[in-house]
């Protein structure tokens, strides 16, 4: 079962650094700072490889110890030995979940915003140019062009 604890206190380490990379990726959207969000991308992601290394380890022991297909509640149910710590582990773990889940979804949003806003400039400015574009993204021939004119 030490395995099994070890793995829990894995995962919170894990996701706790995801909580604060999630936070510094935040900011940097609120601040437009395009240039380091790539770098916590690139950290995110490593340790996105991470916790799958993990979710492979922890299948390979549930696997190994009968435990195949049950989720952590389950397996601290079903432990012989005192489950206060695992529990505590368990709900650690679950508050940490949490936590990144109302990061990411921040991010989600502030992007959004991001993206509404050059939405309406970039309409903005092609209200301006009377200037529009094709599905390639090259300037579209105006039915008015000064080279159309006739004589009645």
């Amino acid at each position: 079962m030490e395995f099994f604890k070890n793995l829990l206190n894995e995962y919170i380490t894990c996701i706790d650094v995801l909580i604060e990379v999630e936070d510094r990726k935040l900011e940097c959207i609120s601040k437009n700072n395009i240039a380091i969000l790539g770098d916590i991308m690139k950290e995110e992601q490593a340790l996105s490889l991470k916790l799958r290394g993990l979710d492979i380890k922890r299948d390979k022991w549930q696997k190994e110890s009968c435990y195949d297909s049950l989720t952590f509640k389950q397996i601290i149910e079903k432990l012989p030995s005192n489950n206060a710590d695992f529990y505590k582990l368990y709900e650690i773990l679950n508050s940490k979940l949490k936590q990144l889940d109302s990061g990411i979804l921040s991010s989600k949003k502030l992007i959004e915003v991001h993206l509404h806003n050059v939405g309406d400039a970039l309409s903005s400015i092609n209200v301006k140019t009377q200037q529009s574009y094709n599905s390639n993204g090259k300037p579209r021939k105006s039915a008015f062009s000064s080279n159309t004119h006739t004589r009645v």
